[in-house]
């Protein structure tokens, strides 16, 4: 009874952390599980049947139908719970290696290719979209003045504060370099255009106590989907984004940066 209450619980307390980390989605995890906690049952079980029935004293207690199935019992739960932690373990490394192939190893938030491949997601499902593009301003100046350990902190401050800002609908991915992306749904152009506005505010009043000289800042670049374009496969209306939110980037820069541009109608220019 007592060995059985002590096996049960720590089934039992293996499940609850097993479960504790369900945010990680593997799919492993609940058969695993499922699997403990009917472990549990089967040791726990053993407590009133071995008061109501219990173990008869013969000469050679290996002979018992009691351990016969006890034995039996617990090679199946064994085989069983190992398979499951081996395909758990499995599933916990691909998940980590797809998230490390998705996430940007320096500032934390989507690599180019995740970030492709949710904004054409997000295409497909339709709906008002915005692309932003970010670029830096005089970020060689900063890696050349500071160093590139201070450059670094840069980007990483700049993401930081641009993913604190953005609705939680929208995507938000490092292009390369200090160019970053972002897609706004749910939006009309004239919010988009105010959120663009006001996340570049906010990044020009980042600040360094240590660094006083040091100014960040950021040119922005927007573009809508062009009326007819949703007949289109989703790489196909995401390059034609990127194209014209790109080329209204360089006209922010061309225009003396620290400036937000839009590629064009319904979308107005706004400094």
């Amino acid at each position: 009874m007592l060995a059985s209450s002590l096996a049960g619980g720590f089934c039992l307390l293996a499940a609850r952390e097993i479960w504790r980390a369900r945010a990680e989605p593997l799919v492993s995890r609940y058969p695993g599980v499922a699997l403990l906690l009917l472990y549990t049952s089967a040791y726990w079980i053993r407590v009133p049947l071995a008061i109501v029935a219990p173990p008869q004293a013969i000469p050679n207690p290996l002979q018992t139908p009691w351990l016969t199935i006890l034995c039996l019992a617990g090679m199946l739960f064994t085989l069983a719970i190992a398979f499951v932690f081996m395909s758990l373990t499995k599933e916990r490394a691909e998940h980590l290696q797809r998230l490390a192939a998705d996430t940007d190893a320096l500032t934390g938030i989507l690599s180019r290719r995740a970030f492709v491949a949710q904004a054409e997601a997000a295409l497909v499902e339709g709906g008002a979209v915005t692309l932003l593009l970010f670029d830096l301003d005089h970020f060689k100046l900063i890696n050349d003045r500071y160093g590139h350990a201070v450059g670094d902190g840069v980007l990483v401050g700049f993401c930081h504060t641009v993913s604190a800002l953005l609705p939680g609908s929208a995507i938000f991915g490092r292009m390369g370099g200090e160019e970053f992306g972002c897609l706004l749904r749910g939006l009309a152009p004239e919010e988009a255009l105010a959120q663009a506005k006001f996340l570049r505010r906010a990044v020009a009043r980042i600040a360094v106590p240590e660094l006083p000289h040091l100014a960040i800042g950021v040119s922005i670049g927007l573009a809508v989907p062009e009326q007819g374009s949703d007949a289109a496969a989703p790489a196909r209306r995401l390059d034609a984004l990127l194209s014209r939110a790109n080329a209204a980037l360089y006209r922010a820069k061309r225009n003396g940066r620290g400036r937000t541009e839009p590629a064009s109608y319904p979308l107005r220019r706004v400094a």
